[in-house]
């Protein structure tokens, strides 16, 4: 399976005019504060000195944002850095992951040698939500688990208690559990499990700031965790694992999750978007996951792929058929939600499409 953005480099139909809704980083784009900050960065020479290995005021502001304390914060490459230093730091002979998902993980765990991968496949009469069947799952055999939540192409999240139940049978059993929010920007810091990982010492909560603020070429990942445990990852990263650059950026969007109001505001937009595409949905009889995160899973069930289609009219969507769990006879598409101009050119195309007539873009 390959990353969503990988058709970026392969399909030269691909280019910067097309309004490209494939991807799931926030395609509000990278906000200004962020392009002045890297102008500033490189007037100032911010790239002349070493990073700081020890990563201490991005670690700091990062704590306070969240509500934890720095030696509880590990900084990474991007969250895929931080997946692979803890497969290694843990050195898991059997994994448990859920289809679908997002792909890293299993990447990260084939890094691991001899290391056996176990799926648990979620079903589509349950909107693919991880249900009661999943702690059954769970046994002595297995080293750790991965769960997305939100989840990544269904935007489905899990809350309440059988997160709790999910929590405290790996406990038991000793199994290292892994969450990752990078999308709880978009669903609400107040479901974060970070307020657990003192409770938790098997527990790692990862998050970056990819996807809220659009810094997908960046880079700027980090791992919640008791110190022991940021403790030891620290010493399987790379020494210099996060430039100056995305430090000192993370830093920025650190004070911006403190303050929430930026966080409000995409929330807000996110919202009325998804709104409106599930109202055109609903109207068109179009089968749909309602989700928590910044896109949108969808349903075709044409004879063609409907990624090409769009293609044709300027809008890149991501084909799912990829994604353990899914095939291409399933027909699923995930649309990311964007700008007001380019939200309503989608679902003009959509309505086109759905209702067979000839899209004239």
């Amino acid at each position: 399976m390959l990353h969503g953005g990988r058709y970026d480099f392969e399909n030269e139909n691909r280019s910067r005019d097309k309004i490209e809704y494939d991807l799931s980083v926030n395609t509000v784009k990278t906000p200004d504060f962020i392009k002045e900050a890297l102008k500033s960065m490189a007037e100032d020479d911010k790239t002349y000195d070493y990073p700081d290995r020890m990563q201490t005021a991005f670690r700091k502001k990062v704590a306070e944002s969240v509500n934890c304390k720095p030696d509880q914060v590990a900084g990474g490459n991007g969250a895929s850095e931080i997946f692979a230093g803890i497969v290694r730091m843990i050195s898991p002979k059997k994994a448990l992951l859920i289809a679908p998902s997002f792909y890293g993980y299993e990447h990260a765990l084939k890094g691991e040698k001899d290391c056996e991968i176990r799926f648990f496949t979620a079903k589509e009469e349950n909107d693919f939500d991880i249900t009661e069947e999943y702690p059954d799952a769970l046994d002595e055999s297995l080293d750790m688990v991965f769960i997305a939540n939100p989840n990544n192409p269904t935007g489905r999240a899990l809350d309440g208690d059988l997160m709790i139940k999910i929590l405290n049978k790996c406990r038991d059993l000793k199994i290292y559990i892994v969450v990752d929010e990078c999308f709880i920007g978009f669903w609400g810091r107040e479901k974060s499990l970070i307020k657990y990982v003192n409770e938790y010492r098997n527990l790692f909560v990862v998050d970056a700031y990819t996807k809220l603020f659009g810094l997908a070429g960046l880079r700027v990942g980090f791992c919640i965790s008791c110190s022991d445990n940021i403790d030891r990852i620290r010493k399987v990263l790379p020494e210099w694992n996060m430039s100056s650059l995305a430090q000192s950026l993370g830093e920025i969007c650190a004070e911006k999750v403190k303050q929430r109001e930026y966080e409000k505001g995409i929330i807000e937009k996110i919202r009325e978007n998804k709104a409106k595409v599930i109202k055109l949905f609903d109207e068109l009889n179009i089968k749909y996951i309602k989700g928590e995160a910044n896109f949108i899973l969808f349903r075709y069930e044409g004879n063609e792929n409907l990624q090409e289609k769009l293609l044709k009219n300027g809008i890149l969507i991501r084909d799912c058929s990829n994604f353990k769990g899914f095939s291409t006879a399933d027909g699923y598409y995930r649309v990311s939600l964007s700008d007001e101009e380019g939200l309503l050119r989608f679902m003009k195309c959509i309505k086109t499409q759905f209702n067979g007539d000839k899209n004239e873009d």
